[in-house]
């Protein structure tokens, strides 16, 4: 198998340490292209073997320079095989989407860099300049690159259509530095409880927290909590609570390997696509039909 030319875009981030450990133990199936941080970075300018000298990094990929925009990366990001793997901030996301639509309009390139953002955080309107972009580059957008949420997403969506009388809870748990809440996993949970719903002509509504002295649970409510305290990767529940019994659809995260090893598998996906807007949903879509 040829080996995906890979960017990381966030790679002193908590999932970009992730990213590069990973492309560093599969450099046979992926090549790493180029390593972004923001505008002032402590690591902008230094060479990747200087600042992260504690991972086994192959003699290219120690000589690679952290940079800030994808242009100081030469011809590297016209280059229609590449890849780039974004776990970032909104704003950061739309900045460089924005910037490297005009490059490649400027150049009349008509190959375009494909892109996997596992940025959290974005609003309704963000998700909307997003889906733009994907009518001229393939992106693969989710809130959790877990391969095990994906099929947790499957298994809720099931459960509110089996349970319609149910009510649904969506509890999630993450470490205290986690700045949104509730987290994007907890919205795609949610959504997928909404849409098995949804499918039973039944409407739902997403609630987040309660308080008050006037917070009396509504039927057509779907749930959402969130707690956040020491190092948690990550613990979602969904509950489904009838007036007889219980059921909890639960998942948690060891590491951060496992959203790495979902988001390359979205990488090799993408990198077949011209364009679109994509979901993990869509990257095991072959593994649910069977």
């Amino acid at each position: 198998m040829k080996s995906l030319n890979i960017i990381l875009l966030g790679v002193a981030g908590r999932m970009g340490l992730s990213n590069l450990t990973y492309i560093s133990k599969h450099g046979d199936l992926f090549r790493l292209a180029g390593v972004l941080e923001h505008v002032g970075h402590r690591f902008v300018g230094k060479k990747l073997g200087e600042v992260f000298n504690a991972l086994t990094l192959s003699d290219y990929q120690k000589e690679m320079v952290v940079v800030e925009q994808l242009e100081q990366l030469g011809e590297l990001h016209d280059q229609s095989s590449a890849v780039v793997i974004d776990f970032t901030k909104p704003a950061a996301t739309l900045a460089h989407l924005e910037k490297l639509a005009h490059l490649e309009k400027a150049k009349k390139k008509n190959a375009k860099l494909k892109w996997v953002i596992g940025t959290t955080g974005f609003s309704d309107k963000q998700k909307e300049v997003l889906m733009q972009h994907s009518c001229e580059r393939a992106i693969v957008f989710s809130g959790n690159f877990s391969l095990s949420i994906a099929l947790l997403m499957h298994f809720v969506n099931q459960a509110a259509r089996v349970f319609p009388d149910s009510d649904v809870e969506v509890l999630e748990t993450h470490h205290r530095e986690k700045k949104d809440a509730p987290s994007g996993t907890a919205f795609m949970l949610a959504d997928a409880a909404k849409k098995g719903r949804s499918a039973l002509g039944m409407d739902a509504e997403l609630v987040c927290g309660r308080k008050g002295s006037d917070a009396k649970r509504k039927k057509e409510e779907i749930g959402l909590a969130a707690l956040r305290g020491g190092s948690v990767v990550g613990e979602h529940s969904v509950c489904f609570f009838s007036d007889h019994d219980q059921i909890a659809l639960s998942h948690t995260a060891h590491s951060r390997e496992l959203f790495s090893v979902g988001a390359f598998q979205a990488a090799r996906f993408v990198a077949s696509c011209e364009s679109g807007f994509f979901s993990l949903q869509d990257v095991i879509s072959d593994k649910l039909a069977n």
